[in-house]
Parts: C-alpha cells; structure tokens; sequence
C-alpha cells in the first residue's frame, strides 16, 4: 500500500535545465558528423530515457532517505496527503499475517482480504469496526510515512542535486569547447 508524490515545481525546472546542459553535449561532441540530424535526434531519445530513469530512481530509492520517515500506531490517523510508505499489523510487537487477523476477527464473522481491507459475513454486526475490534485484542496498525509538510523540502533537496548535476554538464560542455577551440 505505497502511495508516492510526483516531483514538481522545482524539479521540473531543474530536469529542464540538466536536459538542456546534456543537449549542449550534441553537438559539442560531434559537431562536424555526417549523420549530425540522426545523432542529434537519438540524442535527445536517449536524454528522454535517462530522465525518466533518473525521475524512477530518485522516487523509488532516494526520496525516501532525505528525512527519516514517521511512524504512527494510532490506527485513526488521517493520511490524506502524506506519502504513505508502508502500512502493516503488528500483534506484541511482530508482524502480523493475514491467517492471524482472520483468526481473531473470526468470532465477529469478518474475513481480511487484505491487511486493510475487511469482508463482513451474514452474521456480521454493522455496528463493529474491525479495526477497532483488532486493537481492542492486542494488534496495532503501524504506518509509516512522510507528511505532507516535507513536499517542499523535498523539492530542494531533489531541485538542488539536479541544478547541481546540470552545472557539472554545462562547465564540462564550455570546458570542451574551449579546448576544441584552442
């Protein structure tokens, strides 16, 4: 159960200026090649993949080291907005499976489909919570996740490395044509 925010508003802008300092690399590279249109063109193709690879790995690898994630057992907590990282039952402190939450909701007749989500039976009662009636009997639901109120650092911890990735490729471009010049 992983919900992730899309970067945005900073990030976009410092992916566009890190693809513009690699497309400087094109023609800094092969200025004078016969096929200079093709190259270019597959250039950006491969540009295109490496953003999407570096947006992949930077969502589902770093962004979750740049604050240390919170972590909650209250089982009414509201996580609209957040991005929830993980989410499972624990019984006196171990995980608890699936067969162990059906055994113990077995006697108010609701089965878990999921670690979240519940089935009642025929007999089942609609007044009983089956989250409630979990706690009630020693389980607690632990979630783990980012607040909301982190979208905006994360934005200049992930705008910054990029800014600063896209500076490396520019001075690296001026610095190759400076010494084809020379």
């Amino acid at each position: 159960m992983k919900r992730r925010r899309s970067g945005g508003g900073l990030v976009v802008l410092a992916a566009v200026l890190l693809l513009a300092g690699c497309g400087s690399q094109t023609n800094t590279l092969a200025p004078h090649a016969p096929a200079a249109k093709s190259i270019d063109s597959l250039w950006w193709w491969v540009l295109g993949g490496c953003s999407f690879g570096l947006a992949f790995v930077t969502g589902a690898f770093l962004r979750q080291h740049y604050a240390a994630p919170l972590t909650s057992t209250n089982p009414n907590v509201n996580i609209h907005g957040w991005w929830l990282i993980s989410q499972q039952w624990t019984r006196h402190g171990q995980p608890a499976s699936l067969s162990m939450i059906n055994q113990t909701l077995r006697a108010i007749d609701i089965q878990a489909v999921t670690l979240g989500q519940f089935q009642p039976g025929p007999a089942a009662k609609a007044s009983i919570n089956p989250v409630n009636y979990l706690v009630q009997h020693g389980y607690a639901l632990l979630t783990t996740y980012q607040p909301a109120s982190r979208f905006w650092p994360f934005q200049w911890i992930e705008g910054s490395w990029l800014l600063a990735l896209s500076l490396l490729l520019i001075t690296a471009t001026v610095w190759l044509v400076r010494r084809r010049a020379a």
